[in-house]
């Protein structure tokens, strides 16, 4: 039979001397080793008091994501309008737009306030009935024609 102690009556130094000098091979082994009461109230303490640290750090972690992510939505905004402006090659604008009939070509023509074409298309039949200004740009067509 094995037994459970060895020399627990003699002294740490002394026990030492004696399990040296008795035993048939000294090795290095690995093993768990219980705690004593003393020793595991004290990892006990420790374990609240990092989880308590952990805790407030992690609350302090939200916080400040919370403060970032704020930060942050409107710069992700802008990026997705970017984005979406450069895939177009533009944006898209509310401006005045200025609409020209051209009778002859049955086109209308709508233009910015920059002068540029933005919009071409056919005439609609209710389009096709001319207006003073019609008239006007017509007869200034027909003077350039002839100075020419």
């Amino acid at each position: 039979m094995v037994p459970e102690t060895m020399f627990k009556d003699k002294t740490p130094s002394e026990r030492h001397d004696l399990l040296d000098a008795n035993c048939d091979l000294v090795q290095k082994v690995t093993y768990m080793k219980s705690f004593d009461e003393e020793e595991l109230r004290k990892r006990k303490d420790a374990l609240a008091e990092t989880s308590v640290r952990i805790t407030d750090i992690e609350e302090d972690i939200k916080t400040y994501k919370q403060k970032k992510d704020e930060e942050l939505k409107p710069l992700k905004e802008d990026r997705k309008k970017l984005i979406a402006d450069i895939k177009a090659k533009g944006e898209l604008v509310d401006e005045t737009g200025y609409k020209f009939v051209f009778l002859k070509e049955h086109k209308v023509g709508i233009y910015n306030e920059d002068g540029d074409l933005i919009e071409q298309r056919r005439a609609y039949p209710d389009e096709m009935s001319p207006t003073i200004q019609m008239g006007i740009r017509q007869q200034q067509d027909l003077d350039k024609a002839s100075n020419e």
